[in-house]
């Protein structure tokens, strides 16, 4: 097992990248107006990769900070998708009637 002083430190780490991605998505996020756009698609690659299996979250009272920042980039980005409403994923219903009124 990591020593204490090890596990801090590497907390720290993590909170210093949280807040400038936190920073770089506030600084940009009004340029951004898809989703394949390149900071969008790293910024949600990341996302999907840190939140994909929630057990591996570290529990440690010295992360509870950088995993509240990790939650509000995550929700600060879903709600940018969803204000522009930005197509992630499958096409809406709306566009898979049209293409079968079509055929």
């Amino acid at each position: 097992m990591l020593r204490t002083q090890e596990l801090v430190a590497g907390i720290q780490a993590h909170q210093v990248w949280l807040v400038y991605l936190l920073e770089l998505w506030e600084s940009a996020r009004h340029r951004v107006r898809r989703a394949d756009a390149p900071l969008a698609s790293a910024l949600r690659r990341l996302l999907a990769a840190a939140l994909a299996s929630p057990e591996a979250l570290c529990s440690h009272p010295y992360a509870r900070p950088a995993l509240f920042r990790l939650l509000s980039l995550g929700l600060r980005f879903c709600r940018h998708l969803r204000v522009h409403r930005v197509a992630v994923g499958a096409p809406s219903l709306r566009v898979r009637a049209r293409a079968r009124r079509r055929v």
